[in-house]
């Protein structure tokens, strides 16, 4: 659990949020490669 408040705080600081931005945008997406051609999202 520390672990993720500590990745949320760093995404905070190196890309800060708009003051205007829409609550259906804030959510952060992960692209991922797994093996061979899988993209997991």
């Amino acid at each position: 659990m520390d672990d993720e408040v500590s990745y949320s705080d760093l995404l905070l600081k190196e890309f800060p949020e708009q003051e205007n931005m829409l609550e259906e945008n804030r959510r952060i997406d992960f692209l991922c490669k797994g093996f061979g051609q899988e993209l997991y999202i």
